[in-house]
């Protein structure tokens, strides 16, 4: 975290702990297709041709199946590698993509609503999906999978309350100048 004078400037990633739940799941999912890919081969033995035997049939669907896993596998190491999530003083910069980089920027100022989601495995692993209402833009801004949301969740909010103290400080300063 590089912190400022003043301002803040806080780097999030998606949390590792779902993408290896993520690449955990296809390479079981790979496995159980592995085995399962035996019982129609077992099955359409007599009526596959007889020059091709069961053992070539079976290389090649398993062929097919690792390929599958693989990309299954790089798909979730790019996503993760390639999403990012910056909180500052007054904005949240959203990164995608890894080769073409798409950037969005949304103000913090006076967003109304924080939420944080959690699954039964985020409770355990402390990981969640955060989301900032912008009543501006009438949408929800999510940082999704993030590592510690209620950590975040208190940075969002005190960028408000820091919103209202500088609100009460030009009320009371325009009261005294009267």
């Amino acid at each position: 975290m590089n912190k400022k004078v003043g301002l803040y400037n806080y780097p999030i990633r998606s949390s590792t702990i779902v993408t290896a739940m993520g690449i955990g799941s296809v390479v079981l999912f790979g496995i159980l297709l592995s085995l399962v890919s035996y019982i129609p081969l077992m099955l359409l033995k007599e009526i596959l041709a007889p020059e091709i035997s069961i053992t070539f049939t079976s290389i090649l669907i398993q062929i097919a199946i690792l390929v599958l896993v693989s990309f299954g596998i790089i798909s979730l190491l790019m996503k993760w590698v390639g999403t990012s999530y910056v909180i500052k003083d007054n904005e949240i910069i959203v990164q995608n993509g890894l080769f073409n980089i798409k950037q969005k920027i949304y103000p913090l100022e006076g967003h109304e609503e924080v939420k944080i989601y959690k699954s039964f495995f985020g409770k355990i692993f402390d990981y969640g999906t955060l989301s900032i209402y912008q009543p501006m833009l009438q949408k929800y801004v999510t940082l999704e999978n993030i590592q510690d949301p209620d950590l975040f969740a208190e940075v969002v909010r005190q960028t408000k309350s820091k919103e209202s103290l500088s609100s009460e400080k030009v009320i009371f300063s325009r009261k005294k100048r009267k």
